[in-house]
C-alpha cells in the first residue's frame, strides 16, 4: 500500500514539475486558485473585519474595545487559511521568542518539495507573518520592528498582512521605500499583503490571480525596482581624474 502511495505521489511530482516547464503561471492559477469552502471562510473574515469597521466609529467606549478585541485576530486568521492551500507549508501560530511573538511561522512542508518548481526560492523556506489589522497604514516603526525579528531569526523573507497598505506615495517614500532599502542592504524581502489583494484573489473575474502570483508580483516589484546600478554612471570628472597606467 505504501509503495503504491509513494509512485501515485512520484507521478504527481513528475506532473507538477511538467506544468511547471510548460507553462508556470497556468500551473499557479490552476494548483493555487482558492475556491470552494476556502473562498467561503477568506469572503466572512473579510466581510467581518469591514462590518467592525464601520461599527468602530458610532460605538460606546465599552463596545469599541470588544469589537477592536474581536478584530486582531481576523487577520491573523485570514492569513491563516490563504497560506493553508495545497498544505505547503506547516503553520504555527504566536510563536514565543524571547520578548517577541511571531504571529505565523511558516515552514515548507512535504508538500511544498512536490510543488518546488511552481515556488521560487523564497517560498521554499521559513517565512515570518506579522498580522496588523489597524485602522491605518502601516508605517516606517512597524515595518522596521518586523525587519529587526527577521534579523534576529535569522529570515530572509517576511510579509507584512496588513488591513491598509504600506505608507509612501512613491517608489522610495516612507515605509513603501524602507522596504526596497532593507533589500539593498542585505536582500531581506518584505512584501505587503492587504485586504485588497485578497480581495483581488476572491474576484471571480479575477480568477488568474493567487497568493504565490501576488507575492511574486511583489517581490519583483522590490528586487526590480530597486537595480540602481544601471542608474549609476561616471561622472565625466572621472576621466580625467584617472592616472595613466
Amino acid at each position: 500500500m505504501k509503495m503504491e502511495i509513494s509512485k501515485e505521489i512520484l507521478q504527481f511530482a513528475d506532473f507538477v514539475d511538467e506544468v511547471a516547464e510548460q507553462d508556470s503561471d497556468y500551473g499557479l492559477r490552476e494548483f493555487f486558485k482558492i475556491k470552494g469552502d476556502v473562498l467561503n471562510e477568506c469572503s466572512k473574515l473579510i466581510n467581518r473585519t469591514e462590518e467592525i469597521n464601520q461599527i468602530i466609529p458610532k460605538a460606546s467606549k465599552s463596545q469599541k474595545g470588544k469589537l477592536s478585541y474581536e478584530k486582531g485576530p481576523l487577520l491573523e486568521k485570514l492569513a491563516k487559511v490563504i497560506f493553508s492551500i495545497r498544505n505547503i507549508y506547516l503553520i504555527n501560530e504566536r510563536v514565543e521568542c524571547d520578548s517577541n511573538e511571531i504571529d505565523l511561522l511558516l515552514r515548507p512542508s512535504t508538500n511544498n518539495s512536490i510543488y518546488s518548481r511552481l515556488l521560487l526560492d523564497y517560498l521554499r523556506s521559513d517565512i515570518l507573518i506579522e498580522c496588523k489589522n489597524h485602522s491605518e497604514k502601516i508605517d516606517v516603526t512597524l515595518l522596521g520592528k518586523f525587519y529587526s525579528l527577521l534579523r534576529y531569526k535569522r529570515v530572509k523573507f517576511g510579509i507584512m498582512f496588513s488591513y491598509y497598505p504600506l505608507t509612501g506615495e512613491n517608489e522610495w517614500d516612507a515605509a513603501v521605500g524602507l522596504s526596497k532599502k532593507l533589500y539593498l542592504r542585505d536582500e531581506t524581502i518584505i512584501v505587503n499583503v492587504t485586504i485588497d489583494d485578497i480581495k483581488e484573489i476572491l474576484n471571480p473575474e479575477g480568477n488568474d490571480k493567487n497568493i504565490i502570483s501576488i507575492i511574486k508580483r511583489k517581490v519583483g516589484n522590490i528586487k526590480y525596482h530597486t537595480n540602481i546600478n544601471d542608474s549609476i554612471l561616471p561622472h565625466p570628472a572621472e576621466k580625467k581624474m584617472k592616472k595613466p597606467s
